[in-house]
């Protein structure tokens, strides 16, 4: 197989001669609950042998590799949500949103059959890839049964959410004087870059008589623009702004008016905020809380479509005693966005979905499967980067997870190295923080090493595992640090890739070359070829 640009591509198997070897995939049972159908005990077995014996540690390399091909293609397997082929050669399945779009990914594994033949694996249509050279046998085996509803099954009931509708909504707009004024009540709620166009929408909380477990804001888009991070902030909660809600018609300019509930708004007065002291403020800024939710898409908003953005729900489940909540939606761009409101004749007000611990479910920990990845992009090339003592590579991510994931861990992660001149360098493998650039802070979260010794002259995919990193918010992103450790100034070369067609959303490459001090800005055009390995828990089952 050729590079793009012409040059061979390195197998995950080492190309020199080596000793025979082989491995038995585990039973793995893959449920798909659209139809009922089980589609379980599937039973493979791979055996791949070389042609001559080479030494103990090629043995031990081929183990290893051995090892990551069965758990790549069981963790695939144990996700399947459905089937397209299922022959003795070739599985090709369907398996849950990874990249972000809402939509589930295809996956296609064949064996070309033979003795020596080799088996590969194609993603979402695209390059199919070698995964394994010089197989002598491999056969997929089905068993299928067939499950009826249990009885008295609703497939439309949906009991475990509490939906609640807005008190009412607007759109704060920013006098020629100091004050900060609202002419609320419209057809649409605005969100913006500035603070003074930007929109406010009530909740009454006084009927949630349980402790609030898991909530998001549901928003009908009727005219959206840009992709940019969209946030949701409370409001400081005072008795007098727990009053709040929308107004009836008055003037020409509102079809509402926001207004507290015993102080009308006829006279247009300024109605400002108050903060924690009761004073009121003109600077809307002082008188919000921390963010406490956002959605950030990979692509354009569409217009008249709902949109969810998860909360953190301790944050609203502090309002609850007071008997309201009062949320600011901002755009973190100058594009408009424009929402139903309370008002709009269409309907599709604001939303609050709020849902308790009980009704969601205990918690469940899913098993060890690929987070998030980047890998072969179609039209791409792989190029290289030198590790040496000053100058390291960075991999910004953040894996799309399930709505209802409470927390994630971090088991390992997978890269390509090589070994570059002189073996006795070391490697260090890190898991840091985020800053808010997506650039890599100087807390380590997690850290291995790995020695230049045990790498190879071609690049080669090398797992490295971690004391689990858990109990990680799904809000958060981290960057995945590949950097100089000890030995000689070059001791490794890390491979990505450029300027493939689709790049994976939510990951971006960076380089330093003062050891971290500062880090280059980080660009959606590259990625390191790289894994993320590690677990996610759900209250209930992952939606």
């Amino acid at each position: 197989m050729i590079y793009p640009g012409g040059k061979p591509k390195q197998s995950w198997w080492s190309r020199r001669r080596r000793r025979a070897w082989g491995f038995s995939l585990m039973e793995a049972v893959v449920s798909v609950g659209v139809t009922g159908t089980i589609m379980g005990g599937m039973i493979s077995v791979m055996s791949l042998a070389s042609r001559a014996s080479y030494n103990n540690i090629e043995a031990t390399e081929n183990t290893y590799q051995a090892r990551d091909t069965v758990s790549q293609i069981t963790t695939d397997l144990s996700l399947a949500e459905s089937f397209t082929e299922r022959t003795s050669t070739t599985a090709a399945f369907k398996v849950p949103d990874r990249d972000g779009d809402g939509l589930s990914e295809s996956i296609r594994y064949t064996w070309s059959g033979g003795a020596g033949g080799t088996l590969t694996r194609q993603y979402n249509g695209g390059t199919v890839v070698t995964i394994a050279e010089d197989v002598h046998h491999f056969n997929l085996g089905y068993i299928t049964k067939v499950v009826q509803p249990a009885a008295g099954y609703d497939a439309g009931s949906d009991d475990e959410e509490t939906t609640v509708a807005a008190l009412g909504d607007t759109t704060l707009r920013k006098g020629r004087s100091v004050d900060k004024k609202s002419y609320g009540g419209r057809t649409t709620m605005i969100a913006n870059g500035y603070d003074y166009y930007t929109g406010l929408v009530g909740f009454d909380l006084s009927g949630v008589d349980y402790t609030i477990a898991s909530a998001k804001l549901r928003l009908f888009t009727i005219r959206a623009y840009g992709s940019e991070k969209l946030s949701v902030y409370p409001m400081v909660h005072t008795a007098n702004n727990a009053s709040w809600y929308e107004g009836t018609k008055n003037g020409q300019n509102e079809i509402g008016a926001a207004c507290y509930k015993y102080r009308s708004y006829q006279s247009r007065n300024p109605l400002k905020w108050e903060n924690s002291s009761g004073a009121g403020q003109g600077d809307f800024r002082r008188i919000r809380g921390p963010e406490i939710g956002s959605i950030d898409p990979s692509s354009s908003y569409q217009s008249n479509q709902w949109i969810e953005i998860p909360l953190t729900a301790s944050a609203v489940e502090a309002c609850r005693s007071s008997g309201s909540i009062t949320l600011n939606v901002k755009n973190n761009s100058w594009y408009w966005m424009e929402f139903a409101s309370k008002e709009h004749a269409g309907g599709n007000g604001p939303e609050l979905l709020l849902a308790a611990a009980g009704a969601l479910g205990d918690p469940q920990e899913s098993a060890e499967l690929v987070l998030i990845e980047h890998d072969n992009a179609s039209g791409g090339s792989f190029k290289d980067d030198r590790i040496k003592s000053n100058e390291w590579s960075a991999q910004y991510f953040k894996p799309t997870l399930p709505s209802n994931t409470e927390s994630w861990k971090i088991n390992g992660v997978r890269i390509r190295l090589k070994k570059d001149g002189d073996t006795n360098g070391v490697i260090s493998v890190q898991i840091r923080n985020a800053d808010s650039n997506l650039k890599p802070t100087s807390t380590v979260r997690a850290q291995a090493t790995v020695n230049e010794s045990d790498l190879s002259s071609g690049f080669q995919w090398v797992r490295v595992n971690f004391t689990p990193l858990g109990e990680l918010s799904p809000d958060d992103g981290f960057c995945l640090v590949v950097a100089h450790s000890s030995g000689s100034s070059t001791i490794a070369r890390i491979e990505y890739e450029k300027n493939g067609n689709p790049m994976t959303p939510n990951t971006h490459w960076m380089t330093t070359n003062n050891s971290g001090s500062s880090w280059s800005n980080p660009t959606n055009s590259r990625d390191m070829r790289f894994s993320v390995y590690g677990t996610y828990t759900t209250l209930g089952d992952p939606e």
